[in-house]
């Protein structure tokens, strides 16, 4: 019988039938023996801890199987200044978190080996933390995260047999990585094994190729084209809507060539229209219905093609264009292809003939800045808040300066969340994280301003403050403005 059963069997017992036992042939049984209380329960309950604690303290480590890992590498880069690392505990679960990484990069430095587990930890839930703290882990960053398979999400050199064995969010995960790091990689890591994977896998790797297409993916127009005819569905769709944004493709040619032949022969007034003469053997594989009439087909036509190829084929610039479409009521396809490819100037043309513009005013906006400064002159609310997130941080002194009273106004009667309308809200988020913090600090509220007025605001000028502080403490003051 060991020693805690022993102890555990004579309070079963109870103090008072029973005395405390003897210990005996135990590596504790001496030192239990000389614990001795005031009574007899005080006396079991010290034994009791004494047998806890070294249940506790005492134990082994368990043996290491194989060797140990090798120590952490050299660190490459200089540790955070202590007077910026001071601020990062209280971040780590703010807004701020990101602007701290970023800074902690632009200066060279990385992050204090103390918080590399909370900060590995908080990149696990916020995924838009992890390209941000790859370049501030160092070494022993790198290096630590490998023993935890929730931080494998840390840049590591590619392994082709971890494909393998990923589940269908990890090949995705992995695909998107490598085409960060290495298209060309990538690209032929595609090639490889699209075809041999699950519907649910083609359809997240042609997902990622679509939301980050770049010219140079024209090399991947044999497997895009091959997969109009995936069996499934969404594969296809995806197909199309890469393809269409290679101006390039074959696909695109094969739409434009139908395109003039439905226009052939129209003359000036309202087009007339010609389906296809057969046979077209890639109708179905574009995308077309069957039994579509002509002002049908000549919509779809328009509506999935790359802009500039229409231009080219009909001979018209984008104004035309949209006025053929007039003529076709076909302003709603037009739309569909300016925003999916994107094109600012087809968009630039198509905002006096519809009336839901605000996206196509938003992609018309060439350069961002400028237009929301134009918006918020002319107080063009819903187009500045559509452009603001794409400025980046952080925002120019006068458009912060000129943000900051419009906010103050619009917050100074609410007396709760959700009498604020949600642009105001997203403006505040904004403010907090983008806004230039070395101007003046904002002028205080109005004394009639409510409750939640003033401690939206303080929060907004606490963050400013501390924003200000990161940018002197890390030494990155000039030129910090754009």
């Amino acid at each position: 019988m060991t020693d805690a059963q022993a102890l555990l069997a004579a309070a079963l017992v109870g103090t008072a039938r029973t005395t405390p036992p003897a210990h005996a042939g135990t590596p504790l049984a001496d030192a239990l023996n000389r614990v001795t209380g005031r009574d007899p329960e005080g006396t079991l309950l010290a034994r009791a801890g004494l047998t806890g604690l070294a249940a506790v303290a005492g134990r082994a480590a368990p043996a290491t199987p194989g060797p140990l890992p090798a120590p952490a590498p050299a660190e490459s880069r200089p540790e955070a200044p202590a007077r910026a690392a001071r601020h990062l505990p209280l971040l780590l679960d703010t807004p701020l978190l990101p602007e701290w990484l970023t800074l902690c990069a632009r200066a060279g430095c990385r992050v204090p080996p103390e918080v590399l587990p909370d900060l590995l930890d908080a990149a696990r839930q916020r995924m838009d933390l992890r390209d941000l703290l790859a370049p501030v882990l160092g070494e022993r960053g790198a290096w630590l995260a490998a023993f935890h398979p929730d931080w494998r999400f840390t840049p590591r050199p590619f392994d082709p047999d971890a494909w393998l064995d990923a589940t269908d969010a990890e090949k995705d995960a992995l695909f998107r990585a490598l085409r960060a790091a290495d298209p060309d990689q990538a690209a032929a890591l595609l090639r490889d094994h699209f075809t041999a994977e699950r519907a649910t896998v083609r359809r997240r790797l042609l997902q990622a190729v679509h939301d980050t297409l770049t010219p140079a993916d024209a090399a991947l127009e044999p497997l895009l084209d091959a997969a109009l005819t995936d069996r499934s569905a969404d594969v296809q769709a995806l197909a199309r809507r890469a393809l269409q944004r290679l101006p390039g493709s074959a696909f695109n040619a094969r739409m434009a060539r139908r395109a003039t032949h439905a226009l052939d022969g129209s003359g000036p007034g309202r087009p007339a229209l010609r389906l296809p003469a057969p046979p077209d053997p890639d109708l179905k594989r574009d995308g077309f219905e069957t039994g579509l009439t002509a002002k049908g087909f000549l919509w779809h036509v328009l509506a999935h093609t790359h802009p500039d190829v229409l231009l080219g084929a009909l001979h018209l610039d984008p104004p035309a264009l949209v006025a053929l479409a007039g003529d076709l009521d076909a302003h709603e396809e037009l739309r569909r292809a300016a925003l999916a490819v994107p094109h600012p100037a087809l968009a630039q043309a198509l905002v006096p003939h519809l009336k839901d513009t605000l996206p196509l005013r938003r992609l018309a906006a060439t350069d961002p800045l400028q237009a929301a400064r134009a918006a918020l002159h002319a107080h063009d609310t819903d187009l500045l808040h559509a452009l603001l997130p794409d400025l980046p941080a952080p925002w120019p002194a006068d458009l912060t300066g000129a943000l900051l009273p419009r906010l103050a106004a619009s917050l100074r009667r609410v007396e709760y969340p959700y009498a604020w309308p949600a642009p105001w809200r997203d403006l505040h988020a904004l403010l907090l994280v983008r806004a230039d913090p070395l101007g003046p600090p904002p002028a205080p509220l109005p004394e009639d301003a409510t409750a939640f007025a003033r401690s939206m605001w303080d929060d907004l000028t606490s963050a400013l403050h501390t924003r200000a502080r990161l940018m002197q403490d890390f030494h990155l003051t000039e030129g910090a403005r754009p």
